[in-house]
């Protein structure tokens, strides 16, 4: 029965083929295994390279987008010595997006929220010199987007974020609900406490009874319009994760709240590609029609991979 909903279910979001499409929207052209970059959770774009963040490492990493040689850079506040923190400890870095603060540009790495307080935070390192780190505890925020959207506490689950402009956007992964406000709002709230406006809208991706897709991270595309990626899980669970059946690639516009495109990431072949991807990146460069995107993957066994894919769009 599994297989018969799984192929219903691609059949009618138009999101796998039978047989090798030449024009096909999503591939995967590469992929790289990260042995010493536990639990990826967060991929942002920082000039000629990237940062990734991890949700239990006491690191942030920094990688070179040319020669793919990557640095960890330790956090404040967390022992070097261990590989992975505690889960009951772990800071649990879901969210991450490229920012300004204090005129710095800034990677801004958001907790889940998903267990309070320890998971409530928010990090601040500096892109030009990571060294410079600043931990803020977010708990009277979240619970007041909670109160606002009207998400219940077992419901919090933050796992994408992103800034463009003056709006950041965060994304609940348990009901893909997409929260917005003002970056400058944020920034007030960390300096005096003062709560910001949120405004709140959910967006509604390809379903089929018995698979659930859940936003796990975005990127600006350009404009108005939102990249981002979504897991599909065999599961009504969202809190435990479930079997991935595989992941897509979606791109909303924020103004007009709208989906505008989702389909499965495959590989060559045609065949989808059943992995769960944390965050995507848009790289540099753009051919005609063709965009080329970086996406991160907790392997669950201590390691992580990259996915570098080509999306014509």
């Amino acid at each position: 029965m599994r297989f018969l909903l799984f192929f219903l279910f691609v059949s009618i979001a138009h999101l796998q083929c039978r047989t090798v499409d030449k024009n096909a929207r999503l591939t995967i052209e590469k992929e790289l295994l990260l042995r010493k970059l536990p639990s990826a959770s967060g991929v942002v774009l920082s000039g000629d390279s990237v940062f990734l963040v991890s949700d239990d490492a006491p690191f942030i990493f920094k990688m070179d987008i040319g020669t793919q040689q990557y640095q960890s850079i330790p956090l404040r506040d967390y022992s070097s010595e261990d590989y992975r923190i505690p889960k009951k400890k772990k800071p649990d870095f879901e969210c991450a997006a490229m920012g300004s603060y204090n005129g710095h540009p800034t990677l801004f790495a958001f907790g889940s929220g998903s267990v309070s307080p320890q998971r409530d935070l928010l990090l601040l390192i500096n892109a030009a010199n990571p060294a410079v780190q600043q931990r803020f505890v977010l708990t009277a925020l979240y619970r007041h987007m909670m109160k606002i959207t009207g998400i219940r506490p077992e419901q919090w689950n933050l796992e994408g974020a992103v800034i463009t402009g003056d709006t950041l956007l965060l994304m609940n992964r348990g009901d893909n609900r997409i929260m917005e406000l003002s970056l400058s709002g944020l920034l007030r709230f960390l300096h005096d406490g003062s709560l910001p406006e949120i405004a709140h809208y959910t967006i509604d991706l390809p379903q089929q009874e018995g698979f659930f897709p859940r936003m796990s991270g975005g990127c600006v595309l350009g404009g108005d319009e939102i990249l981002f990626c979504a897991s599909i899980e065999d599961t009504p669970n969202w809190y435990t994760d479930g079997p991935v059946i595989g992941s897509g690639i979606g791109i909303f516009d924020r103004r007009e709240r709208k989906l505008k495109f989702f389909e499965m990431i495959r590989r060559k072949d045609g065949s989808a590609a059943a992995e769960k991807v944390e965050s995507v990146e848009l790289l540099p460069g753009k051919e005609t029609g063709m965009r080329k995107l970086l996406a991160v993957i907790d392997d669950d066994a201590g390691h992580s991979r990259l996915l570098y894919l080509q999306l014509r769009y």
